[in-house]
């Protein structure tokens, strides 16, 4: 993340191009280009002025060099906005597009999931933008000079961290899908998704100014994080936040009519979308779950690997009355009904969602179940054999805690419907 310090000048330079004051943003630009240890992000200011003012040519070599930097270091929503940029400038200009489908794809060599890409703090910024004192000429070639300098630029391929959903994606696909994102910087303060809308898009955020804001508080978003992948698949839901967008924001995007594009020319794609989703529900699950509530991180992604994923389709019964659960559920999308058959007729006893489980009585008590679960919205589940139940329980005693206290409630309710 970006230093509040660099934070700041790159917004003093932002308003500068923005209200046409193309001389203080080189002067901003130039007093601060050798207080930085990688400067990358002054040099794509200067293209960006440059650019403003008619010298394509020198803009595009700037950003070129610049994109691939950022590239080769693992910076790669900046990367990614640089080729939006260039594509901007030059349509037929395809080569940093080309190489950040190359070192970023799932088989790429480069990739880390440990990998950190570090900023260095500048000391001092010079918000002033008083020297060097020239005119604009002047500035516009000391500043093309500088920005097409080949020092601090790094060509070597680093350890690169993935870039969410696009590392999942082969080469070929990747660069598709890199074709038509969009990239927008919002001038004005804007909401991005509402909550309670279904969003239908892909938002990455490029830099740290996007703010999200949830039942659990505020906060945000570091670049590279990814939103609205729930509005996907056939339990999509609408989204649980607001996301804003203050003024200086970046963001890429992958519209809806994009995604209906590349499903549509590539039959895996919406299959994908569909996994990743999953995996982000998965996560979402180790690190909020009270069933794993007791445990270590290390713990918690052991237990969490005994579980297999399932697609259930809806109407599906999942766990029938008076047989033998299979064993331990948790729904990370759809709905379960859990209904009681009488001798007089069925009846509901709750509706599971999200992040519920269910099949923990049948285990506890080592009896036939005493109620269905019947799958009424189609989804997926986590699922934990019976035959591997007893080994959670015994090595875990606060996963034996939590599946004993739901199942004690959970029969409470059962045996709470009378026959009548």
């Amino acid at each position: 993340m970006e230093s509040s310090k660099l934070r700041k000048l790159k917004l003093e330079i932002s308003e500068s191009q923005r209200s046409s004051n193309d001389s203080r943003a080189l002067r901003l630009i130039l007093s601060n280009i050798d207080k930085l240890e990688d400067n990358a992000v002054l040099r794509e200011g200067i293209a960006i002025t440059l650019a403003q003012l008619g010298e394509k040519k020198d803009a595009l070599e700037i950003l070129e060099g610049v994109g691939f930097h950022y590239a080769n270091i693992g910076r790669s929503m900046r990367a990614i906005a640089v080729a939006k940029q260039i594509r901007i400038l030059s349509p037929e200009s395809t080569s940093l597009s080309e190489h950040i489908a190359a070192i970023y794809n799932i088989r790429s060599s480069h990739l880390d999931a440990n990998a950190t890409v570090n900023l260095a703090e500048p000391l001092i910024i010079d918000l002033e933008g008083k020297e060097p004192q020239a005119p604009i000429l002047a500035l516009m070639k000391l500043a093309a000079e500088r920005g097409k300098d080949a020092n601090g630029v790094q060509k070597d391929i680093q350890k690169l961290p993935p870039i969410s959903f696009l590392s999942s994606l082969p080469e070929n696909l990747f660069y598709d899908v890199l074709d038509r994102i969009e990239y927008s910087v919002f001038d004005k303060h804007e909401v991005v998704v509402e909550k309670g809308g279904l969003n239908k898009e892909l938002i990455w955020s490029v830099n740290d100014r996007l703010v999200v804001k949830s039942d659990e508080g505020t906060q945000g978003l570091p670049p590279g994080c990814l939103i609205g992948l729930s509005s996907f698949g056939e339990s999509s839901r609408a989204s649980r936040i607001d996301l804003f967008a203050p003024v200086g924001s970046e963001v890429l995007r992958l519209s809806r009519a994009s995604i209906a594009e590349l499903s549509a020319t590539h039959s895996d794609f919406e299959n994908r979308l569909s996994t990743l989703r999953r995996h982000s529900m998965t996560e979402r699950l180790l690190r909020r779950h009270p069933l794993f509530g007791g445990l270590s991180d290390k713990m918690r992604v052991a237990v969490i690997e005994t579980f297999t994923g399932i697609r259930v389709s809806e109407g599906e019964s999942v766990i029938s009355q008076d047989e033998s659960s299979p064993g331990l559920f948790i729904i990370l999308d759809g709905e379960i009904e859990i209904v009681k058959n009488t001798s007089v007729a069925s009846v509901q006893v709750s509706t599971l969602r999200s992040g519920d489980v269910f099949g923990e009585a049948g285990l506890i008590t080592n009896q036939p179940a005493q109620a269905a679960c019947v799958m009424t919205k189609a989804g997926h589940l986590l699922h934990l054999p019976r035959a591997d139940f007893s080994a959670l329980v015994a090595r875990y005693p606060s996963v034996a805690e939590y599946t004993a206290n739901l199942a004690d409630t959970r029969l409470n309710e059962i045996s709470s419907i009378e026959e009548t």
